[in-house]
């Protein structure tokens, strides 16, 4: 296996093949060739930072994976795209995994090579096996057991004994979420799904025709044929796989491409602009997820109904031109398939008008029962619902506008063809010119445009919802699309603070220069020419009274707004430059209470967000003494399960003084270069302000407080 790892100076040029083999994206051109090792002997923080970094600017989501010897097989039966670092005593050297149905190793020559999962695995255990598996053989021998199974009892042992010993951290690559739908779709094999459902389905149609054609030539004989009926047989038992291929082709799309898309929004809702959230409410968050569902069900059935009503339409057309009628049913045909495109569009316009009164009418209704007791003391009794009624009568009225436009598409695309279809075979079939071989293909042409339209209005009705509702969660999709580039990369620099600490203890942490910003264009700036430069060490006090800005000022420097104008540096650099990772590594901000949040997770979850995760030992004693040190030691005792308490909505209440605490040590604890406390001591008593204010003086590199005057 040591001819096939990668020394640990080339991991870079190691990511980058995996990234274009797999074809997860192109390789940025600014790092193509260019992305070099992780630093010598690096501390995991350290090497932890840089891997992540080199997965920000290849566009790559990275996570790591702590595998026990007891878990090798089985993470080995389940990978994808993965490194693994490979022991030796010639420094660490790392395997390029590619995963799937058979388990292939991306060479340094740049060329794949297949592997048993079973030689792989002896290569990563041999190391912890080989001294133990001496010992215990020797024991075996003692016991008098025959060969055979002395071999299979120290195995037994050497399982039992190591089962929790860690190989290493696996790292798993994957395609950013940012990454667009359709090379996901193809990185994902969904591409060639779709090409077997299409071609299953029209090999299906084929043989419903030979079925067709076999079973009228038998009647038309006017005689039973045992030949052809039997030939008929065979045809319809051949339809039945063919009928299972495409109905667990289309369960496979579906899930597949709902996955995606899932992966997606809840990517772009976490990168939602901080105004965009603010201005609105929660009503009109909940519709936006209700109109997702409605997206992923609606847009996948309908997608593959009309794909497949348009196959069928094709098929429907062949037959029809060898009929009696052939250009006349055609071109009955070609009108009808206008004529329902254009009743499909119509109700889209209805279902468009429905589905924004549904979304305003929910935000409606969820933002009065939020503030359902301030209407009960400030709004009169007769006029409480005065704007409901209104809001539901135009409801109604959308409502019924949609549902008229539905019955023509749903009723009338398939019951109006069948009449068409008839009409255009009446004049050939009076003037008695039409063979009955011909009448009956023709009927039988009718017979599947009708079925094909049927799948048609149901495809138009399901993708129109889906149009509709795509229209509300658009920009929370294109949120996701929005990605920093940042600066050509050669070596990350070590993102932990104590890292850099001794080359330049003097530098500046972070510095402001006639920053200026407005909440939106064209208005007066909030904040006008605002400066600062932090050092390291350095501790600050940033006063003023309610309104001022300072919570703004606060989010420009954590990278959680743009400014209009100026410069904001971190060590030099500004945020492009590094990319929105690297800057939040650097600048941690615990901003206001009712800005903040808790999840429902552990409590050591909600400390360590910053930090890798599953957490290691030592990162469990740092978050349990700064808990302590900020004397949130009682209520540790108090719980259970310690750090591993439920906390949240769900699981242990913490009142606002232990919340505020817990949101400054969850900005301690990332390490980073500069500290921002946005008035998080202002709901402690002066005894908790007290600790608090020693505890950050004592461990953080660089502070900036904000205090209300």
């Amino acid at each position: 296996m040591s001819a096939l790892a990668w020394p640990q100076d080339r991991l870079g040029e190691a990511l980058e093949m995996l990234t274009r083999h797999q074809g997860f994206g192109p390789v940025p051109g600014t790092v193509r060739g260019t992305l070099s090792g992780p630093p010598p002997a690096p501390q995991p923080e350290v090497f932890e930072d840089w891997m992540a970094g080199a997965a920000e600017h290849l566009r790559l989501e990275i996570e790591p994976e702590a595998v026990t010897q007891a878990r090798v097989h089985e993470a080995l039966r389940t990978i994808d795209v993965c490194i693994i670092p490979l022991p030796g005593a010639d420094g660490p050297r790392f395997l390029a995994v590619l995963g799937r149905r058979k388990l292939r190793l991306l060479a340094p020559s740049r060329s794949p090579r297949t592997v048993s999962r079973d030689d792989l695995a002896r290569a990563l255990q041999h190391d912890i096996e080989a001294p133990r598996l001496d010992e215990l053989q020797d024991l075996v021998r003692s016991c008098g057991l025959s060969h055979s199974r002395q071999k299979r009892a120290a195995r037994a042992l050497v399982d039992s004994h190591l089962a929790e010993t860690p190989v290493g951290v696996w790292w798993h690559l994957r395609p950013s979420p940012q990454t667009p739908l359709w090379r996901l779709a193809r990185t994902d094999g969904l591409v060639r799904k779709i090409g077997v459902m299409v071609g299953a389905y029209l090999a299906q149609h084929l043989l419903w025709i030979l079925a067709w054609f076999l079973i009228a030539r038998t009647a038309l004989q006017g005689r039973p044929d045992s030949g052809w009926f039997m030939a008929w047989c065979l045809v319809l038992l051949t339809l039945v796989p063919l009928r299972a291929v495409v109905t667990w082709t289309e369960g496979l799309l579906a899930a597949g491409f709902g996955g995606l898309l899932k992966q997606r929004l809840l990517d772009a809702a976490l990168r939602l602009p901080i105004e965009d959230t603010r201005r609105q409410g929660i009503g009109q968050f909940l519709g936006r997820v209700l109109e997702s569902e409605a997206v992923e069900s609606l847009a996948l059935s309908g997608g593959i109904l009309g794909l497949l009503s348009l196959i069928e339409i094709v098929v429907a057309g062949v037959v029809l031109a060898m009929g009696a009628a052939a250009w006349a049913q055609v071109g009955c045909l070609l009108i009808w398939t206008g004529l329902s495109a254009w009743a499909a569009w119509s109700y889209l316009r209805s279902r468009r008008a429905w589905s924004s009164g549904r979304v305003a009418l929910t935000n409606d209704s969820v933002e009065r029962m939020v503030g359902h007791k301030t209407r009960l003391v400030q709004e009169a009794p007769e006029r409480r619902h005065e704007e409901e009624d209104q809001a539901l009568s135009r409801y109604l009225e959308s409502s019924r506008l949609m549902d008229r436009a539905a019955s023509w598409v749903l009723a009338g695309v398939p019951r109006g063809w069948i009449v068409l279809g008839l009409m255009g075979l009446v004049p050939t079939f009076m003037s008695g010119t039409a063979s009955p071989e011909g009448l009956a293909i023709s009927l039988g042409g009718i017979l599947l445009a009708l079925q094909a339209f049927e799948k048609f209005a149901a495809g138009a009705w399901h993708l129109a919802g889906a149009a509709a509702a795509w229209e509300q969660i658009a920009p929370l999709y294109h949120a996701g699309a929005v990605r920093s580039h940042a600066a050509p990369l050669t070596r990350c620099e070590p993102a932990r603070p104590d890292a850099r600490r001794d080359e330049r203890r003097s530098a500046t942490v972070l510095q402001a220069d006639d920053v200026v910003y407005r909440h939106r264009p064209g208005a007066e700036p909030i904040l006008r020419g605002s400066k600062v430069r932090i050092a390291e060490g350095d501790r600050w006090l940033l006063e003023g009274p309610s309104g001022s800005g300072k919570s703004t000022f606060a989010a420009l420097l954590a990278g959680l707004r743009r400014p209009d104008s100026g410069l904001i540096l971190s060590r030099g650099l500004d945020l492009p430059s590094l990319g929105p990772v690297e800057w939040r590594r650097r600048v941690a901000l615990s901003p206001q209470f009712h800005e903040n949040y808790v999840f429902t997770e552990t409590l050591a979850f909600n400390l360590l967000m910053g930090r890798g995760w599953p957490p290691r030992r030592e990162d469990l004693e740092e978050a349990e003494s700064v808990c302590r040190e900020l004397g949130l030691g009682p209520m540790l005792q108090k719980m259970p399960s310690g750090l591993f308490q439920m906390v949240g909505e769900s699981g242990w209440q913490l009142s606002h003084g232990e919340l505020s605490r817990l949101f400054i040590a969850r900005a301690l604890l990332q390490n980073a270069d500069l500290v921002v406390l946005d008035e998080s001591l202002g709901a402690m008593d002066p005894e908790s302000q007290r600790r608090g204010l020693a505890c950050v003086t004592r461990r953080a590199n660089s502070l900036l407080l904000i205090a209300q005057m």
